[in-house]
């Protein structure tokens, strides 16, 4: 008979630790209908299929919604996208975290070539719908019995965390459908109709070298929220001197420079903005 071995490793923050391994994680493929949150008669609502990782705990969990970039899942072709979500969503489950990672643009058969012409640019193909995919989730969590229905996130990377700006903008607050926080990796803070004015706090991991979604543009527009909004949450943001865009894509192995920018991995960064959002949910969920 063979005996599995399982090492817990355990990071030491602020006199919090989180666990990097879990032992019981896997994923369940789900559907749930996206959310016309805001009566649109534009709107249309679709099922989407997303991955399910519930722990093995018998108390009320909070969740976390994951969000891939423009470019999309992922899940069968280059993969890299899912596999940097589903690496943030083991961490998280072995944490007591619920998540639901969410394949927006396959759901709506947007091909990754098709994505890199079409969403990845100003015409941000399925961007606004994405929005209604955030709130049709929320409501898909509410519906389970082990979720604490004020504890549930919302986590992006790139465009994924641009719809995470968006879906807590203050114009689309819902008392039905209510998200407790944001984590939002490199987005584009200059996209139109940003909000200035967001209901719930959010955290913000920008790399200095990233030539797709400058971090300056967050820079600026945290500063101009500081300084004009009336938002009660001001985004808290974290620099990284040496991050290019999607440095939390650990499988990519090196650095590519593609058609519309740079992107390279960054194990170091990866690791200091995980202790990071584990921080600002620790700080959130205890005060």
């Amino acid at each position: 008979m063979k005996y599995l071995i399982l090492i817990i490793l355990t990071v030491f923050f602020s006199s919090k630790t989180y666990t990097i391994e879990a032992n019981d994680f896997t994923n369940k493929k789900v559907k749930f209908k996206s959310v016309n949150i805001n009566n649109d008669t534009n709107f249309i609502e679709v099922n989407i299929s997303s991955y399910l990782s519930k722990p093995n705990h018998s108390k009320t969990m909070p969740a976390v919604i994951l969000l891939h970039g423009c470019t999309g899942l992922g899940k069968n072709k280059y993969q890299h996208s899912w596999k940097s979500l589903r690496q943030h969503a083991k961490i998280l489950h072995a944490n007591q975290y619920v998540t639901l990672i969410v394949d927006s643009h396959g759901s709506r058969k947007i091909s990754y070539e098709k994505a890199l012409r079409k969403s990845c640019n100003l015409n941000a193909l399925g961007f606004y719908e994405r929005t209604g995919d955030v709130y049709g989730a929320v409501k898909f969590l509410q519906s389970k019995d082990y979720i604490n229905k004020d504890k549930i996130i919302v986590f992006g990377q790139s465009q994924g965390a641009m719809v995470v700006l968006n879906s807590l903008n203050s114009a689309n607050y819902n008392d039905k459908y209510k998200i407790a926080a944001g984590i939002g990796y490199y987005p584009h803070c200059a996209y139109p109709n940003i909000p200035d004015s967001l209901y719930a706090p959010i955290i913000l991991f920008t790399g200095g070298k990233d030539n797709i979604t400058p971090e300056k543009l967050c820079i600026n527009y945290v500063n101009n929220m500081k300084n004009k909004s009336e938002s009660i949450f001001i985004p808290k943001i974290i620099s990284y001197e040496n991050g290019h865009h999607a440095f939390d894509y650990l499988s990519l192995g090196q650095l590519y420079r593609t058609s519309i920018g740079t992107i390279a991995p960054n194990r170091k960064i990866t690791k200091k903005t995980r202790e990071e959002y584990f921080i600002f949910l620790n700080n959130l969920f205890t005060n």
